[in-house]
């Protein structure tokens, strides 16, 4: 299922990561359904779901900055489906030279939360939000290569026009 506010971009982004896990981590991923809409895929074995998985981009390389952020509220969402079924959360973050998983399964974000968003270029009033401070040393790399949209040249998108 593809959402009204999905840029090309993202699309083609969320298809190439989806990729990556499927041949990395061994599992088939499906697109959620519109009322899981706070993560982007599922990961499954033999129909049995295995994960939540959020994808990310980032116009930077993996240890630009010792932290990456992601909005809590994805956290929040996502806090009963980890605890429900015993699963991982797994945010995917694709930067210009890797790709790299985070993998959340519910314990404490006690200091990790903080008010921040978006301060470079596009900044706008609603991107300024309570956010999850991710050490990049608690990420698992699994691809050494960007996926094909992260490369320099592959994104002209004007963030004006949304």
């Amino acid at each position: 299922m593809i959402y009204d506010d999905q840029t090309e971009h993202t699309i083609r982004v969320e298809a190439e990561a989806a990729s990556v896990i499927t041949e990395k981590l061994g599992m088939t991923v499906e697109r959620m359904p519109g009322q899981y809409r706070f993560s982007d895929f599922i990961g499954y074995s033999d129909d049995v779901v295995s994960c939540l998985i959020e994808i990310k981009s980032r116009n930077i390389k993996l240890h630009t900055y010792k932290e990456v952020i992601l909005s809590w509220s994805k956290f929040v969402k996502a806090h009963a489906y980890v605890f429900s079924a015993g699963i991982p959360f797994i945010v995917v973050f694709c930067f210009k030279d890797c790709v790299a998983i985070y993998q959340w399964r519910g314990e404490s974000l006690t200091g990790k939360v903080k008010l921040s968003g978006r301060t470079v270029k596009y900044r706008r009033p609603q991107d300024i939000e309570p956010c999850v401070y991710i050490p990049v040393k608690d990420m698992e790399i699994i691809s050494m290569e960007p996926i094909p949209s992260m490369c320099k040249g592959s994104r002209v998108i004007d963030l004006f026009k949304r």
